[in-house]
């Protein structure tokens, strides 16, 4: 079936999203169809709720939504995670119909999306299947992704920690000196398990300073990372 490539990358104003994003909406993961435009044939997943969205994003909603494609470098998930963007939803649709660019649109303006990338059918699969990553810019305490050691990183290392992947420009690790490929061994002094210990000391420690003892390139050495304050749940 011939179709209609998207004219992109586009910019479209959203003057008329005012609280769109702090509606209820269904846990991550499930159908979001109350907020897909009528006679839609596009299938929504949310991956956050809508109130950590309204208490975490970093710009006021209402603003202007980019829709942009894949293959623009600026698009990848690596770059977006840098920028501070957070995956918030996703949709998928078949063929890419003429009114996709408006369709897209109107579920931005649903869900409270500043970017959307659209990522085309794979040329190898006969499955004729688009998407839509929507996504949101956060506020980071840390601003950093990490993940466990492998057993040969422990071993090598001599202990246990985590190892940093991504940073966020501007972030708490950020200003800190943190890089891609630090592994973090230990906090004030304390070694860290695991990732799943690390999450749990940077949660109880929002808006304090931690010292963490970092080793880079088999060097040892200590940063002082100044956690930012994020707003509080209600």
């Amino acid at each position: 079936m011939p179709t209609r490539p998207l004219r992109l990358p586009l910019v479209l104003a959203l003057a008329s999203l005012v609280g769109a994003c702090v509606q209820l909406g269904p846990r991550p993961g499930e159908s979001d169809s109350s907020s897909q435009p009528a006679g839609s044939d596009l299938q929504c997943t949310r991956d956050r709720h809508p109130d950590e969205v309204a208490r975490l994003r970093a710009n006021a909603a209402g603003g202007a939504v980019s829709i942009e494609t894949d293959s623009a470098a600026t698009a990848s998930p690596g770059r977006l995670f840098e920028d501070g963007y957070m995956r918030i939803a996703r949709c998928v649709w078949r063929d890419n119909q003429a009114e996709v660019e408006t369709r897209l649109a109107a579920q931005a303006r649903a869900i409270g999306a500043e970017r959307v990338v659209v990522h085309a059918p794979d040329a190898a699969s006969v499955d004729e299947v688009w998407r839509a990553d929507f996504h949101v810019r956060f506020r980071f305490s840390f601003g950093a992704s990490f993940r466990d050691l492998a057993a040969a990183e422990r071993k090598s290392l001599g202990g246990s920690g985590v190892q940093i992947g991504g940073v966020i420009k501007g972030s708490a690790a950020a200003r800190a000196n943190l890089l891609a490929g630090d592994f973090v061994t230990a906090a004030g002094g304390k070694p860290i398990a695991d990732k799943a210990a690390f999450e749990a000391l940077l949660r109880a420690n929002v808006g304090k300073a931690l010292t963490l003892t970092i080793v880079r390139n088999g060097e040892t050495s200590r940063r002082i990372v100044r956690l930012d304050a994020l707003p509080k749940a209600q």
